[in-house]
């Protein structure tokens, strides 16, 4: 009996030390250094060398990897931003078609700031 108390009061406290370092352990940093800023800079390169199919590609990417981590980051963010930056790919979407290179590259240029701006999820 006083065994199986022990083994209650141990798994508790390990549940509570886990739960307490998760949300630092699973937090990543959403900057421009991180997954979603790499895709802004690899698309932007595409952009600037004009490389259209390569460009789309990576918006492509970029926009399934926004996806991948839009509620996790909303969660923690603020709402106008999160829009924001959606509208923002959807510009480099509509710019990339049309190949409108200095659209594209102020949509990236914005993107990269609201990722700054949102911060960590």
């Amino acid at each position: 009996m006083k065994a199986r108390r022990y083994i209650i009061v141990t798994l508790l406290v390990i549940m509570g030390i886990a739960l307490g370092v998760a949300p630092t352990y699973f937090r990543k940093p959403l900057t421009p250094g991180g997954s979603i800023g790499q895709g802004i800079k690899a698309t932007r390169e595409a952009v600037q060398a004009e490389d259209w199919q390569r460009a789309a590609a990576l918006a492509a990417r970029l926009e399934s990897e926004w996806k991948r981590v839009r509620v996790p980051v909303a969660v923690n963010s603020d709402a106008t931003a999160i829009r924001d930056f959606e509208a923002q790919l959807a510009t480099l979407r509509a710019a990339i078609e049309l190949q409108d290179k200095s659209e594209a590259i102020t949509a990236l240029a914005l993107m990269t700031t609201l990722i700054e701006d949102i911060g960590t999820y």
